[in-house]
């Protein structure tokens, strides 16, 4: 009942599929075409041992495959003409060779690829909406990839997060997780799933548990402002979590864990890839009984109990070798059962769906059009009235987007595009319970390369919107290489549009206090200034950047001074920001690896003089990490240590201008994470989460509820039929 409640697609829509029928008429050719094969196999340089799941590709089309657990690939159907073959692998430097084929050739290679000690030649999508190698990409961006969040033991996108980046903290709380970066809260993070916004606005929070780790291939960070590619929000920061694709024939996953208060999770997911078509279908389950740190009150638990479920289902179609369509849906269903006498629990449900048509021209033109769109809602569950679901809440994005990517020459690349964004929302707590916008956008960016060590990246953004009409965003980011050195330095504009809640709340708290918002509020805009320093080699990468954001018309919730219990949203502050990160990693002997960060950051409201509330000026993070292999059998030992220093809270409580603090203690928390993987399908991993049990039942400076052990198992399989060939011709 719950999933047809949210499947009320708009007519609109239908548009927007005969739009894009005709471009892939328009992109068929119709005259018959001459195929061959590319066929080879994928080795380790240093061993010779096969390498299973290395990614194939045909750069400038939609032809690939990817390794079987021989090592082996097989294209078929490939125009004849000239291409260039790309390989890649997680942990191997990549590998690309041109090759001609015409007709009915059958062309057979041998790649060796190279040991990469640090992850340096991982290509990143976010920064600049192109895909880049991480270290030529001129705005630092930091890569979690799928086997460091399996290696940390991380079950959330939350844990990913906050585990492996001193910057970002977060905290559980009574609207949701809250998230912190570099000072500011979950307001002015942008999280994006694909590149797509996601629904679910809850005094800033998104739903968390909608982002399911089984489906991640990796999540980019982006540090700073990055509105002129991301509009509203990206005034902190952009978070951007890229799907797994399908990559082989057949590929089969199950994965079940377990830990302390209930806690378990059980999924499984399956992907096909059969000629052009590929089809990746996952389903996951959470559950956790709760935990509370205060049994002196029964009626209220520190974490109630909850389940959820994820489904996602994604199709892919390569239409010859040109154009790529995708399309893609997934569901979330969350209940909690909260401890309290109230007669109702939550019930939240998500749905979101979406097509993308990507065409090709050549190696260095492509177009690429696409429509998403995404339902958050929330019910509350009458217990005594047979469980009926009653809507509290509905929040809803519709984006449409054209992008286009031309170069010009071999040095410069500009990216165009446009897009609409519409958002909608209905609430029992807003000013006539339905309220949207909507918001025109045309964005441009020049990504030029004067010299090979010399590149910048210029950017505008144009925003029309309906609540405060058009707003100018300016980016400009520059990057040298000298010697093993990476010099960036940056400027961006950024901001973030009232929320409908903001612009238009009407909320009686049972008479206690009334909220209201304001159809006046003007758009918080910021000025971003970054600089950083990297240093990389093959064993090491070690970074230092600062970075400068300051904030104006900044919305606060304020008390009225015309009438009591009162509080209305205005635009009043001005804020500072200064900031430092230091992050290393380095590859020791032996299979030893070490790495960590160090996060200052300092930031004052101008209006008062005081800190914003809740920041923790001092963090930092700490991996030791060992990696033995033999024959089948690969071990995973992983130590990694979150410290976090004392988090600020100040208010002024008179009008004599007295200060009040409410300063929580430092903490540390340690987790110890050992992985098991047998003949490359099964993954076993045990681990101890608050390895020291530390836990704060005075001050709460952490809510986190001590000693847990955890463990998973994991299947997969991954099959991928090639057919075998002598001849083979070595690429070193």
């Amino acid at each position: 009942m719950a999933l047809v409640k949210v499947l009320d697609l708009q007519r609109s829509n239908s548009n927007l599929f005969i739009v894009i029928i005709l471009l892939l008429m328009w992109s068929c050719d119709s005259d018959a075409v001459s195929t061959g094969v590319i066929e080879g196999k994928v080795i380790a340089s240093d061993t010779g041992s096969p390498i299973q799941g290395a990614n194939v590709i045909l750069k400038g089309t939609s032809l690939g495959a990817a390794t079987d657990l021989d090592g082996r690939f097989r294209i078929a159907s490939v125009p004849g003409g000239t291409y260039t073959v790309v390989v890649s692998h997680l942990g191997y430097v990549n590998r690309q060779r041109n090759i001609s084929i015409n007709n009915i050739d059958v062309k057979a290679i041998v790649f060796r690829l190279t040991p990469m000690t640090l992850q340096m030649d991982e290509v990143v999508f976010t920064a600049t909406r192109t895909e880049k190698a991480l270290k030529d990409v001129p705005i630092l961006t930091e890569l979690i990839t799928a086997n460091q969040m399996q290696t940390a033991g991380a079950v959330t996108a939350s844990d990913a997060l906050e585990w492996s980046l001193p910057s970002v903290d977060i905290r559980p709380g009574s609207m949701g997780s809250e998230i912190k970066m570099h000072g500011l809260s979950n307001e002015y993070v942008l999280f994006l799933v694909d590149g797509e916004r996601i629904a679910g606005e809850t005094k800033g929070n998104i739903d968390y548990l909608r982002l399911n780790i089984s489906d991640m291939a990796r999540i980019e960070v982006v540090k700073g402002a990055s509105s002129s590619l991301y509009g509203s929000n990206a005034i902190s920061g952009v978070v951007n979590i890229i799907s797994k694709k399908p990559r082989h024939s057949l590929e089969m996953e199950a994965v079940s864990g377990l830990s302390r208060f209930g806690e378990k999770m059980i999924g499984g997911s399956l992907g096909l890839r059969i000629g052009e078509i590929g089809s990746r279908t996952s389903i996951n389950h959470r559950s956790s009984n709760g935990y509370d740190l205060t049994p002196e009150t029964p009626n209220s638990m520190t974490q109630e109990s909850f389940e959820c479920i994820n489904l996602k289902q994604s199709f892919e179609y390569n239409l010859y070798d040109k154009t790529n369509i995708g399309l893609n849906v997934a569901y979330y269903d969350y209940e909690r059962f909260d401890s309290s006498t109230k007669p109702y629990h939550p019930r939240n449900y998500g749905l979101s769906y979406g097509t993308k048509v990507n065409h090709t021209y050549s190696s260095d033109n492509s177009l690429e059009v696409s429509w998403h769109s995404d339902r958050y809602e929330k019910f509350d569950v009458m217990e005594l009235l047979d469980n009926d679901e009653r809507l509290t809440y509905r929040h809803r994005y519709n984006n449409g987007r054209v992008l286009g990517n031309v170069h010009s020459g071999s040095k410069q690349l500009v990216t165009i595009g446009s897009e609409y964004i519409g958002e909608s929302l209905f609430s029992t707590r807003i000013a006539d319970e339905d309220q949207s916008t909507t918001n025109w956008v045309v964005f441009l960016q020049d990504d030029i390369s004067f010299t090979t060590e010399f590149m910048a990246v210029t950017g505008l953004r144009i925003d029309h919107h309906s609540a405060y009409g058009i707003h100018l965003t300016p980016k400009v980011s520059l990057m040298y290489k000298l010697l093993f050195f990476n010099l960036r330095a940056g400027y961006g504009a950024g901001f973030r549009a009232p929320t409908l809640k903001e612009l238009y709340m009407d909320f009686d708290h049972f008479g206690m206090f009334r909220i209201y918002g304001n159809p006046d509020l003007k758009p918080e805009t910021s000025h971003y200034f970054s600089g950083s320093v990297e240093y990389s080699k093959p064993r090491i990468n070690a970074s230092v950047s600062m970075y400068c954001n300051e904030l104006k018309n900044m919305i606060q919730e304020l008390e009225s001074p015309d009438e009591e219990k009162v509080i209305n949203y205005r635009n009043v502050g001005r804020v500072s920001i200064f900031g430092m990160d230091v992050l290393v990693k380095r590859k020791l002997r032996f299979g030893f690896s070490i790495g960590g960060g160090y996060s200052f950051v300092d930031t004052k409201d101008n209006d008062t003089g005081l800190e914003l509330g809740g920041v923790i000026r001092h963090s930092g993070r700490v991996k030791l990490e060992y990696a033995y292999t033999r024959n089948q059998y690969d071990l995973t030992v992983n130590l990694q240590g979150k410290l976090t220093g004392r988090r600020y809270y100040e208010y002024i409580i008179d009008e004599t201008g007295a200060v009040r603090n409410d300063n929580l203690a430092p903490y540390a928390l340690w987790k110890l994470t050992v992985i098991h993987r047998l003949f490359s399908t099964v993954d076993l991993t045990l681990g101890i989460d608050n390895l020291f049990d530390y836990t704060d039942r005075l001050e709460f400076s952490t809510l986190d509820p001590g000693r847990r052990y955890f463990a998973s198992l994991n299947i997969h399989y991954n099959l991928n039929p090639f057919k075998q060939d002598d001849t083979e011709q070595n690429i070193n």
